[in-house]
């Protein structure tokens, strides 16, 4: 953990929440095992792809592209105890015709606690070969890129 404050960024969400560390999340010791925060962000990205209609075509691939993520990292500034309530913004940092890379950011009182980055890559379900991303996610995604 780091003794430095990282301040939440300050522009450039898709998508703000508020997410509370429930105990079963916990370790013996009352912060958040820190493999669980990879599921929280799953969850809040679901969430946030059913807020806003696209829900089918990014997880459910009924346009027959699949975006699995390919790679993911998590950097934690502070603990995350139980109990505990944060501000969540999800971003969209970078933007490929057939990857896009999230950035969800975990703040409480204007420190910032986690980044977890993750990697989703366009797949064709059909030939499971790189695809390109569906022009409604493209233009969902590019909106926190301007």
């Amino acid at each position: 953990m780091s003794d430095s404050l990282i301040t939440p960024a300050s522009r450039g969400f898709l998508y703000e929440t508020r997410f509370s560390v429930p105990f079963h999340l916990a370790d013996p010791v009352g912060v958040m095992f820190f493999g669980n925060i990879y599921g929280v962000v799953h969850t809040l990205l679901e969430e946030y792809g059913r807020e806003v209609g696209v829900w089918q075509s990014w997880f459910r691939a009924n346009q027959g592209v699949g975006y699995p993520i390919r790679h993911c990292e998590a950097d934690y500034f502070r603990f995350m105890s139980h109990g505990q309530t944060f501000r969540v913004a999800i971003r969209c940092v970078s933007l490929s015709a057939s990857s896009m890379k999230l950035e969800t950011e975990f703040s409480h009182e204007g420190v910032v606690h986690a980044r977890v980055q993750t990697v989703h890559t366009a797949i064709d379900i059909a030939t499971h070969r790189k695809g390109e991303i569906t022009p409604d996610l493209r233009e969902l995604f590019s909106k926190s890129l301007q």
